[in-house]
């Protein structure tokens, strides 16, 4: 427990939590959280695969964990568009096989 919980704490140092705005932490906190779903979810999976899980078990958390890093993913995703768009520079993202260009403020802080 230890561990994770100075992984955590760390991930969060190094994401910039302090210093983020009210969204970017909301998202950062995302990242975190489903980073930490991602594992336990990696754990889950690997003991039933070192007990010789049924195939309907380990079909199953292998599905949780494609689902977990997808989420993941996601939430890694958003948080660089975010920070992009706050930087004010032209982002383009593919969502569901669909080219989606977003332009953030060019003239921001000017």
């Amino acid at each position: 427990k230890e561990s994770v919980r100075h992984g955590l704490s760390e991930m969060k140092r190094e994401l910039g939590y302090a210093d983020a705005p009210l969204l970017e932490r909301l998202l950062i906190e995302q990242v975190l959280l489903c980073w930490l779903r991602l594992n336990l979810t990696e754990y889950y999976y690997t003991g039933v695969d070192a007990k010789g899980g049924t195939f309907a078990r380990m079909r199953y958390w292998e599905q949780r964990l494609s689902m977990a890093q997808t989420r993941y993913l996601r939430a890694i995703e958003a948080l660089a568009r975010i920070r992009k768009l706050a930087r004010g520079t032209a982002l383009q993202v593919n969502i569901g096989g669909q080219q989606v260009i977003a332009a953030g403020d060019v003239h921001a802080g000017h």
